[in-house]
């Protein structure tokens, strides 16, 4: 059994019973609910600010600390999000949750049940708010411009064949985009498409290992080409994005 998994499911669902439609899920741990090998070590969620974002993580905090043998090391609040480290004494095993905040969602939020995780940990299955696949692959493509990560690349190989991108959403992001933490700037679709060119040009073999950390090593055979392959679709479509 994966006890830190088993500790992220069980404040996956525990947020989704005590904050219910406020946090919605995104991020690595949504594409485990969808069957993803991708093993994750945080909670990713969007929230709609309603109140100051100290006295919100005060709050989850609050609450996560009435689990039994959750202790919460850990909290900031700043202009980026929310941030909270969370230790469970009992499995000692660590995770981290991040809430960035969204003036508005593009798609209305998903619906999933969390059973394909909780079950194997005996934990009961919540229902919880997701970001819809259509916005949450325009993020991912975001973050990849934004970041060299291989992670990215990899779940944007997951993503592509499941839903188009929301043209909305990417050309929010591509409008304020943050390259290496740099300040935001706009950029064309055509330059998206050559940073991500770039991204793809530099993926290699070795890159690929990279991921052993995160999935099963014998899924690895055979992965630079099927990102490539993913990443290839994506910049075509950008492309007749950056033509409309």
């Amino acid at each position: 059994m994966n006890k830190r998994e088993e500790l992220l499911a069980r404040l996956m669902n525990f947020l989704a019973e005590k904050f219910k439609n406020q946090l919605v899920l995104k991020g690595g741990m949504l594409l485990r609910l969808l069957n993803s090998p991708r093993e994750t070590r945080d909670l990713d969620y969007a929230w709609i600010r309603t109140k100051k974002r100290n006295l919100f993580a005060q709050e989850i905090k609050s609450a996560l600390e009435t689990l039994d043998g959750i202790q919460v090391p850990g909290v900031q609040a700043n202009s980026r999000g929310i941030f909270i480290e969370v230790a469970d004494k009992s499995s000692d095993q660590t995770a981290r949750i991040e809430i960035s905040v969204a003036e508005s969602f593009s798609r209305p939020p998903q619906p999933m049940t969390t059973a394909s995780l909780s079950q194997p940990y005996s934990l009961k299955p919540q229902v919880v708010a997701t970001m819809d696949l259509a916005e949450a692959l325009s993020n991912k493509i975001a973050a990849s411009i934004e970041r060299n990560q291989i992670r990215d690349l990899y779940d944007l190989m997951l993503m592509e064949p499941l839903t188009p991108f929301d043209e909305a959403t990417l050309r929010l992001r591509l409008s304020k985009i943050e390259i290496g933490r740099s300040k935001p700037k706009q950029i064309t679709p055509r330059e998206a498409t050559e940073i991500l060119t770039q991204r793809m040009q530099s993926l290699t073999g070795e890159r690929i290992q990279e991921l052993t950390a995160l999935i099963p090593d014998q899924s690895l055979q055979g992965m630079e080409l099927i990102i490539k392959a993913s990443l290839s679709r994506i910049i075509q479509k950008i492309e007749i994005l950056g033509e409309s």
